[in-house]
């Protein structure tokens, strides 16, 4: 059984759609990401799934029940904010009991559960501090222990580490993702972070203005991305607008052989070719095509390029070595592609 089925729902603010689902279910036990853009709906639709936002029409159902019309206290689930609402004036203990307290909960079962809640994130040492002299890695798992206490079905997360410097992100992440396995507990995690998204998942759904785009496995949704949107959102693909015919793909003085595009009609195409699609060689080597650097960003373990390649300027990414250390702006490279990474699309992308 589906722990969250959303069927149906849409959401208008005055003419506005901001989100609209045929269909979305939500495996139990699954850390689920719904990944998308700024202003794309996500936020909305996890606040729908809370309880916090009604929608204009559709239902949403939780372990087969539904819970459209419930208020968020009556549907068992944790929500964690992204800006955590925590309470400053409390400890640790008191932010984490608060839910139970106002439940009436006895005493002796709110420390208990307390104490659970706080081993499961590595906390029980912080249990008597003040929430404005924890760590922003501290207080977004103080949120997340709040969250657990109550016992949800299902744990809701909005863009939680975005407040969080890179470093702590990556370490929350991980702290994150490893609670969830030890519990097993449902996870709907909402980011615009696709880093964070692929990392996290056991599935993803790519969002945009509103609707699905995909949903898929990280390895799906990255290596068979189904329109250019996808190919560029996740993998950052560089999009090339052009003309299709007899297995070729041309734009402008651009042309390339292209395999396995049986389906793709003849006619205006949109090549996807990721990053790591385009090895860069050095001028002596064998390659199909000659390319001027532009640009070159190193960030230690890769090095990142922006080429000219017969006036298309495209993005490449390789890892770091003696040869990228050597390159330099204005040098001229043979390139080819590896065609594996290399997606066709019918029409110019939408």
């Amino acid at each position: 059984m589906s722990a969250v089925s959303i069927v149906g729902v849409s959401k208008m603010f005055e003419k506005t759609r901001a989100v609209h689902i045929e269909r979305l279910d939500i495996p139990s036990g699954q850390f689920f990401s719904i990944l998308g853009p700024s202003g794309c709906g996500k936020t909305t639709l996890l606040r729908m799934i809370a309880g916090f936002e009604s929608p204009s029409s559709g239902r949403i159902l939780v372990n087969g029940d539904d819970i459209t019309e419930k208020p968020p206290q009556d549907r068992g689930i944790g929500m964690v904010f992204q800006t955590y609402a925590l309470f400053p004036h409390m400890t640790v203990y008191g932010n984490v009991a608060f839910g139970l307290e106002v439940r009436n909960t006895q005493k002796e079962e709110i420390r208990r559960r307390v104490w659970e809640s706080l081993e499961a994130v590595d906390l029980v040492r912080k249990i008597d501090e003040h929430v404005p002299r924890l760590s922003g890695g501290e207080q977004q798992r103080v949120a997340v222990a709040r969250a657990l206490v109550l016992q949800p079905s299902i744990l809701l997360f909005d863009e939680p580490l975005s407040n969080l410097d890179v470093s702590l992100r990556v370490k929350t992440r991980e702290e994150i993702r490893a609670l969830q396995r030890r519990t097993g507990i449902t996870t709907v995690y909402v980011t615009h972070d696709q880093e964070e998204a692929m990392s996290l998942s056991d599935r993803i759904a790519v969002m945009r203005d509103g609707v699905l785009e995909q949903v898929g496995t990280p390895e799906e949704v990255y290596e068979q991305p189904v329109n250019p949107f996808v190919a560029k959102f996740l993998g950052g693909a560089n999009l090339v607008e052009g003309h299709y015919a007899e297995k070729r793909f041309t734009a402008g003085k651009f042309a390339v052989s292209v395999r396995g595009a049986a389906k793709v009609p003849a006619g205006n195409a949109t090549l996807a070719i990721r990053h790591e699609a385009i090895i860069v060689l050095p001028l002596k080597k064998a390659g199909t095509f000659s390319a001027v650097v532009q640009e070159k960003e190193y960030l230690g373990f890769t090095t990142n390029l922006i080429l000219l390649l017969d006036g298309l300027e495209v993005h490449s990414s390789m890892v770091s070595s003696t040869f990228s250390n050597q390159l330099h702006v204005g040098d001229t490279v043979r390139i080819r592609f590896d065609m594996e990474m290399v997606k066709l699309f019918p029409g110019w992308r939408t």
